[in-house]
């Protein structure tokens, strides 16, 4: 009897760790790479302000569209653009005056930092993939001849 409990046990506890290991790989496996080129530069990894993460990845995305065609910024210029503002417990990541990412405690806890640590590694992420893959503009001489 105290065998078949003490199985009974083992196996509920084996259970309970693979349910544990199992939320956390479909977790995993639902994270959402932030791409620029083809550099990943963040990983959406859970739902905020009500948003999905694939919600909140597909509105990255179409930042990181806005920040690659805003003429005012260039590939020489882009890397001192990159800027990290508190507000309040999360953090804004911003590229000249183009929000890219707010930063949450739950984006920090899913990826074992801080907030400051994972603001600071999306910004420096950003720093090294804009430069390489924003299109330099053309120069006005080869504009006006074609």
């Amino acid at each position: 009897m105290t065998r078949t409990i003490a199985a009974i046990a083992v196996g509920m506890f084996a259970v309970a760790a693979g349910g544990v290991i199992d939320r956390a790989a479909v977790a995993e496996a639902a994270a959402k790479d932030i791409m620029v080129g083809r550099y990943v530069v963040a990983r959406v990894r859970v739902p905020a302000a009500g948003y999905s993460v694939e919600k909140r990845a597909e509105i990255v995305r179409g930042r990181v569209l806005t920040i690659l065609s805003d003429a005012s910024l260039t590939p020489d210029t882009i890397a001192k653009a990159v800027t990290v503002r508190k507000s309040g417990t999360d953090r804004a990541l911003y590229v000249g005056k183009n929000l890219f990412f707010t930063i949450t405690p739950a984006d920090a806890q899913a990826t074992h930092a801080t907030v400051d640590q994972l603001a600071k590694m999306w910004a420096d992420n950003l720093r090294a993939a804009l430069p390489k893959t924003k299109p330099r503009p053309k120069p006005e001489s080869a504009a006006e001849s074609q």
